[in-house]
């Protein structure tokens, strides 16, 4: 999941797909990142929902009454000016199939994810908040206020140190897969470029002059690039290499 504003269009765009077949029209949303949030209005209808792994974390949808009722009209056809129990009870089904509907889009990003709607949960929101504006094409606009708590908000948007630690966990694990891989490492004491001829002329007893003096270092070679220079010792009667710097050189 790339941040909280994208979850929260998620969550948009799976309202906008269960409000499609009830009503028979499409519909649009918006999401915008809230400049401030107040405590709220009384007369508010707050729908909180537990979100399970790989989020884990809580996020709460305020609507106002008239949000609400106007909702509640377009999924049982009843209109009303009073909020009751019974109303109520339908926004919470209709919560529900939002839920489903949103664990649906959420499935192909991050697995089984499960929605739960909380009643009378005690929420603490994590001071992030964003408006959503629904629309349909004859003119019906609905409004609500979004939230998420700080749990929810670290798995979307964590901490970047915690991040980098993290990844410099996973690359030191991968290098640790690579430790026992083995490398042909080079000893160059020279070079020089040589013409054909030269070369077919070659014969025992030839003497070919490299472009390095004796007290010069030589050079340890790794696919072609200098990763280490020193001097040439002897180790049981082979060639060794006193390592004196180590490094990524340029090529002279």
């Amino acid at each position: 999941m790339e941040s909280v504003e994208h979850f929260f269009e998620q969550w948009a765009g799976a309202i906008c797909d269960t409000l499609r077949p009830i009503t028979g029209k499409p519909w649009t949303s918006r999401v915008n990142k809230a400049d401030e949030l107040g405590a709220g209005d009384t007369e508010s209808i707050f729908l909180t929902f537990s979100v399970s792994e790989p989020l884990s974390g809580m996020f709460r949808s305020a609507l106002s009454r008239s949000a609400a009722l106007q909702l509640n009209f377009l999924f049982t056809g009843s209109e009303s000016s009073e909020w009751n129990t019974e109303q109520q009870e339908t926004i919470d089904e209709l919560s529900r199939q939002f839920a489903g509907q949103f664990a649906a889009a959420l499935k192909p990003e991050l697995g089984e994810v499960h929605l739960e709607l909380q009643k009378d949960a005690p929420f603490t929101g994590s001071g992030d908040g964003y408006r959503l504006a629904l629309s349909q094409a004859d003119g019906i606009e609905l409004f609500a206020v979004l939230e998420l708590d700080d749990a929810l908000r670290k798995k979307l948007q964590p901490d970047p140190a915690a991040v980098s630690a993290d990844n410099h966990s996973v690359q030191s694990t991968n290098l640790d897969l690579l430790l026992d891989v083995e490398l042909d490492v080079t000893l160059r004491f020279g070079q020089r470029e040589m013409l054909l001829q030269d070369i077919l002329e070659l014969q025992s007893g030839s003497v070919v002059e490299l472009d390095r003096e004796i007290q010069d270092p030589v050079e340890l070679l790794l696919d072609g690039r200098v990763i280490a220079r020193g001097s040439v010792v002897v180790v049981d009667g082979n060639y060794g290499l006193r390592v004196a710097e180590v490094g990524a050189f340029a090529e002279a």
